[in-house]
């Protein structure tokens, strides 16, 4: 067993911004990839990167928005074409490749500056721990990896492009969980903008 990989969702949720969202009507069952590491091949940020972005307007605003958080209502769009629902696919397999790689500087390259910047602040990252997320990893074990699905691919008024994104792991006994992802284009790639949990009340 990769006795590592706790430390690898320590450092992914530091990443994550959840927020409680309605659910959705039922969908076709999902179309499950796992990604090999080896498909993580964006150029990874640096902890320089990182810490340049403390400084930045997201992180102060967002700290001022910790203290009166808001539920998320999943926003009406119009149904993407083909061109965009390949787009924010491919982000999602080469974050899923990076995280079962444990290379998270990569996978963090894939996210914009406005959501590293305000995740920071949001989970209380200091700036001291970026360090650790240049640590070396092993990649994670063949039967430990996550595996990822999109449904539900929306173009939203503001330009940004919103997804249901599944995913399944056998790790331990097994899980699967569900969040809602924000993509914007940025430099002609798709890049997550935001990341919400679904909420656990389906009353």
């Amino acid at each position: 067993m990769n006795r590592l990989f706790p430390v690898a969702i320590l450092l992914l949720v530091m990443l994550l911004s959840p927020r409680a969202i309605h659910a959705q009507d039922a969908t076709p069952a999902p179309d499950f990839v796992m990604p090999d590491p080896s498909e993580c091949t964006v150029t990874a940020r640096t902890v320089d990167d990182l810490l340049s972005l403390f400084a930045t307007p997201e992180a102060a605003t967002s700290a001022e928005a910790i203290a009166s958080p808001t539920a998320f209502v999943v926003p009406e769009g119009t149904p993407a074409d083909a061109e965009t629902v390949a787009g924010v696919t491919a982000t999602m397999r080469e974050v899923t490749a990076c995280l079962n790689a444990n290379s998270f500087l990569q996978m963090i390259a894939l996210y914009t500056d406005e959501y590293v910047a305000q995740s920071f602040v949001e989970e209380s990252v200091a700036p001291e721990a970026l360090g650790l997320l240049a640590t070396p990893l092993p990649p994670m074990a063949a039967d430990e990896r996550q595996s990822f699905a999109v449904q539900d691919v929306v173009v939203l008024p503001d330009g940004r492009v919103g997804a249901r994104v599944l995913g399944h792991s056998d790790f331990g006994d097994g899980y699967d969980f569900e969040q809602y992802f924000l993509f914007r284009q940025v430099n002609g790639r798709y890049l997550v903008d935001d990341i919400i949990f679904p909420s656990t009340d389906r009353s």
